[in-house]
């Protein structure tokens, strides 16, 4: 598939998954993709998506993965907020910058078993608490905290698999 999309991709209301990974989908994610009330699933990993990230998701999102895209600008502190069943999250290979937002940082993300925020320029410290005490196990997490200038600090507990880029 080529070309973006559409603002009106808000309209589907019934939508539950959205699969567009490895094509040629160009220009930004839609404004409107918050009214995607049962979407679970956002897929669209391999394209070439740029500018920022909207500043709300369907609250329901299960699986973000927007990697290897050309996306850019900060990680907003309330994109998070919201998003308290995603199990996956998967901004790796883009061109994010900028603090890693608190609520990225804390325990607000229970649900969360995998995190790749890898391969961008963000900077900032993974706290504890998104590894502790957690109703779901922290089994993947992926961020730039290896090397003698890191630029993350990834200091989580025991209970995490920490796979250092």
């Amino acid at each position: 598939l080529v070309g973006n999309i559409p603002n009106e991709i808000g309209f589907l209301i019934n939508l539950q998954i959205l699969n567009l990974r490895k094509n040629e989908i160009t220009g930004s994610l839609p404004s409107t993709m918050h009214m995607l009330k049962h979407l679970n699933h956002l897929i669209l990993d391999s394209n070439q998506l740029e500018g920022y990230l909207p500043t709300r998701f369907p609250p329901n999102l299960q699986i973000l993965a927007l990697q290897s895209n050309k996306l850019t600008g900060t990680i907003s502190h309330n994109l998070f907020l919201e998003l308290v069943f995603l199990h996956l999250l998967n901004l790796s290979n883009n061109k994010f910058e900028g603090e890693l937002p608190l609520s990225m940082r804390s325990s607000l993300l229970n649900s969360l078993v995998s995190i790749d925020i890898s391969s961008n320029n963000l900077i900032g410290v993974m706290l504890e608490t998104i590894c502790a005490k957690r109703p779901s196990p922290l089994l993947h997490l992926r961020a730039d905290c290896a090397g003698p200038n890191p630029k993350l600090q990834c200091n989580c507990c025991s209970n995490c698999v920490v796979e250092l880029t």
